[in-house]
């Protein structure tokens, strides 16, 4: 990973790994590198990701790898007025 970063380059690390991910401190070093973790985004960010989505401006086929069918039991009181729509 560091070989391909300009000098002074910032890396964000912003997901989660399966397996370590091994990483040259040498190269760090050598080319000043700065290794950021974060683990969360702020509204701005999220919003900003919506509509860029929604313009499509990001390529979304790649994103999902894997769909999980799920089974939803819902308890309804009788006598309750209520619907609901799953998609």
């Amino acid at each position: 990973m560091i070989q391909i970063v300009k000098p002074n380059a910032r890396i964000a690390i912003i997901a989660v790994y399966k397996q370590e991910v091994p990483v040259s401190l040498a190269q760090v070093m050598s080319k000043e590198v700065q290794i950021i973790g974060a683990s969360g985004y702020n509204h701005e960010d999220i919003t900003k990701v919506i509509a860029h989505i929604n313009e499509k401006k990001i390529p979304t086929g790649t994103m999902v790898t894997q769909v999980y069918k799920r089974t939803i039991r819902l308890f309804i009181p009788s006598g309750t007025d209520s619907s609901f729509i799953f998609q």
